[in-house]
């Protein structure tokens, strides 16, 4: 190549691995080009949960926005905050886990995130001691 890159150039991979830079792997391609080549296609997509067209940022993007992506991550949409607040202060996050098809960790990051109270379970961590270190000393206090 005999010229600088430009702003509009794209760099293409040939054998798609980044870290293989040698003349004869690169390929230059305007970013039509590019994107026809990693996506198959270029142009608007349906959001499946909005039904917003829109064009993607990359060749990975499924929805129109985080919010919607986060939305379409819900494994369980029938989990509602009055279920979660009434079972919070009677069962485990492990229990509450099983229940709905979640880890204990995300049962109650999505108790948080519908707004439950997660402080009233009575099988919350307490642990007044010392912090310790790896070797099992206590650090001073």
């Amino acid at each position: 190549m005999n010229r600088w890159l430009t702003s509009e150039d794209h760099v293409h991979h040939i054998d798609e691995n980044r870290l293989n830079n040698e003349f004869s792997n690169l390929e230059i391609l305007t970013a039509v080009e590019h994107a026809l080549l990693h996506n198959g296609c270029i142009g608007l997509f349906l959001c499946p949960v909005c039904g917003v067209e829109f064009e993607p940022h990359n060749s990975k993007s499924t929805h129109c926005s985080t919010e919607c992506a986060h939305k379409s991550a819900i494994k369980n949409k029938e989990i509602t905050k009055e279920i979660l607040d009434a079972l919070i202060p009677t069962t485990s996050w492990t229990d509450l886990g099983k229940m709905f098809g979640y880890t204990d960790n995300g049962i109650k990051k999505r108790a948080k995130a519908l707004g439950c109270d997660i402080t009233k379970s009575k099988y919350r961590h307490k642990n007044n001691k010392c912090p310790r270190n790896p070797i099992g000393m206590r650090y001073l206090a």
